[in-house]
């Protein structure tokens, strides 16, 4: 395997402005503000560089039981290997179909003492050592995203497309294995409507936690269910809260991101035509939104934060309301580690990525 560095620059934005922390408005019942308090650590990235420390558009991020990061780089294909220091420890990958080799990257987790890189235009998850030796294959059915590790590293859920329903399947992959448990048959049956039907539109994100349990979520209503490992459900978490609205800048890209697909399709090239149609209503998250840390709380990355912040639910083991997290940045992608809170921050202006760590109080 080999690393081809990009040369667009890494963005990182000087230290004062990383004090970033928790707001201090006054909750109200709907939006009390959690037990947490968040203290920033020095970002990974570099301001004009070439090699490991100069990104392109990170998506995925997996912590590592020393305090390490894994970021996966999709532009161009690299894992990167970073020290609790931020260091550089490796950098491999490059775009292909062989062994190591990914076309669109779209999850990573650590898995025991290897990771796990999932590729959604392929169905085969890619493991390998921490220096990037590739070791094997895993096989799945159908193509693979939102490839999520439980915080001590004994397991991770990954989801398989099921494009006809617009919904996905979750499986369960253990150190060794060779195939993948089935712990969810389809995530459409996750969330019913008010008559009773399965929901089958917004998006699905699931997340393995502490003591084998898998936590799946649907974006177009506010309904978490967490199963146990056999599918068993355990419990659901509800939230009566409305959807965000879209700005309508926002509105405005959707729609331009949807007529360059088409365009790109054969499909109305010339983008003339009836645009179009956009929910003017957030999701209230998406995928990459779950994750356990090692204290068994769960962690929800909302839409509520809009383009300029985050805002997180903090739910107890139980699946009590602990309530918010905010943080005065966007991150495009976060992981917990032991006492950490990493995630992405892409700089509006050009586009550039750093990684950006707080340490969880």
């Amino acid at each position: 395997m080999s690393f081809s560095p990009s040369r667009r620059p890494g963005f990182v934005l000087p230290v004062a402005a990383l004090l970033i922390t928790l707001a201090l408005a006054v909750p109200s019942a709907e939006a009390q503000i959690a037990p947490v308090r968040l203290e920033p650590l020095p970002p990974i990235g570099c301001l004009v560089c070439e090699g490991p420390r100069a990104f392109g558009r990170v998506d995925w991020l997996a912590a590592l039981p020393d305090g390490g990061l894994v970021a996966l780089d999709r532009d161009p294909p690299v894992v990167r290997i970073f020290a609790p220091d931020g260091t550089v420890r490796a950098a491999f990958g490059r775009k292909g179909e062989g062994p190591g080799e990914f076309l669109t990257p779209s999850g990573v987790a650590v898995l025991g003492d290897r990771i796990v890189v999932a590729d959604i235009r392929r169905p085969v998850l890619s493991e390998l050592t921490l220096d990037g030796r590739y070791v094997r294959g895993v096989s799945a059915e159908q193509t693979v995203g939102d490839l999520q590790g439980s915080p001590d590293g004994k397991w991770a859920v990954y989801q398989e497309a099921r494009w006809t329903t617009m919904s996905a399947a979750v499986y369960l992959l253990t150190p060794g294995s060779d195939s993948a448990q089935p712990v969810l048959h389809d995530t459409e049956n996750v969330v019913e409507d008010e008559e009773g039907q399965a929901a089958s539109v917004g998006t699905f994100s699931s997340a393995p936690g502490p003591g084998g349990v898998v936590a799946v979520g649907h974006g177009g209503v506010y309904r978490i269910t967490v199963l146990d490992r056999s599918g068993k459900r355990l419990r659901e978490i509800r939230r009566d809260i409305p959807r965000a609205r879209r700005t309508e800048a926002e509105v405005e890209e959707i729609r331009e991101r949807v007529d360059q697909a088409r365009a790109r399709l054969g499909r109305n090239p010339e983008g003339q035509g009836r645009p179009p149609e956009v929910d003017p209503l957030r999701m209230h998250f998406r995928p990459g939104a779950l994750a356990f840390d090692e204290g068994g709380r769960m962690w929800v990355r909302t839409e509520r934060g809009g383009p300029a912040a985050t805002t997180f639910d903090l739910f107890d083991p139980s699946g009590a309301f602990l309530g918010e997290v905010r943080l005065q940045v966007r991150l495009h992608a976060f992981t917990l580690g032991p006492k950490m809170l990493a995630g992405v921050v892409r700089d509006p202006e050009t586009g550039t990525d750093a990684l950006h760590r707080w340490v969880v109080r």
